[in-house]
């Protein structure tokens, strides 16, 4: 009998078509997180399936195969420091709009943990 993986899959918005995907993370090791996978999802379907309540913890890291988002491509994520939920993210720029909340800012930093829940 194998275990199986402790997968979570955080939904997030490309920062130029602002629209939703899921990402999917599987946990390698303990507190080790790794995006390996991205997909189109309607935002009604994510809620079913409860992506837009998705907590992880620890460290984040991305799979060489990982696709990135499924309309720009952009293989990086990022978090808005306002309304906490998750963005695409193409590592050119410092200074992005969430299209989530419409809070602009500088990326800065890492993340340690996700939580997408937000304040909604």
């Amino acid at each position: 009998m194998t275990d199986r993986p402790n997968v979570v899959v955080v939904l997030a918005r490309c920062r130029y078509s602002r629209q939703p995907f899921g990402v999917r993370f599987e946990e390698k090791l303990p507190g080790r997180w790794i995006a390996d996978w991205a997909f189109a999802i309607q935002e009604q379907a994510a809620s079913r399936e409860g992506y837009d309540r998705a907590s992880i913890e620890g460290k984040f890291g991305f799979d060489p195969d990982y696709p990135g988002c499924p309309y720009c491509f952009a293989r990086k994520l990022v978090r808005c420091g306002h309304c906490r939920r998750v963005l695409c993210y193409d590592g050119k720029e410092g200074q992005l709009t969430c299209p989530w909340c419409g809070a602009s800012g500088r990326v800065t930093g890492t993340a340690g943990q996700v939580d997408v829940s937000g304040d909604r």
